[in-house]
């Protein structure tokens, strides 16, 4: 007697639900969240007031300090001036000059 080969099939993929438009404050955080009226704050009072509210609202202090670090960098990179460029033609003179 010979065994019955099984015959194997691929699970199905399960449905692709319709992803629903995410709604973000002018931030980029859901309204009302913890994290959105915690950046809120930070940017209305600062650090002290908003790690305050964090805390009041059960987030770990780590949690807190990585995301005031985030925002304080976005706040320089958006006030920091850009760096003026030198034109192309200058920067090869410059490296054929080293070379």
């Amino acid at each position: 007697m010979t065994a019955k080969k099984s015959k194997q099939t691929k699970p199905k993929a399960p449905a692709a639900k319709p992803e629903k438009e995410a709604v973000l404050d002018a931030r980029g955080h859901q309204p009302g969240s913890r994290k959105a009226k915690v950046h809120a704050l930070f940017d209305d009072q600062g650090a002290d007031a908003a790690s305050t509210l964090g805390l009041k609202l059960k987030l770990k202090e780590g949690t807190l300090r990585s995301w005031f670090m985030v925002w304080r960098r976005k706040t320089k990179a958006a006030k920091a001036p850009k760096p003026a460029t030198k034109p192309a033609d200058k920067v090869e003179a410059t490296a054929a000059a080293v070379h």
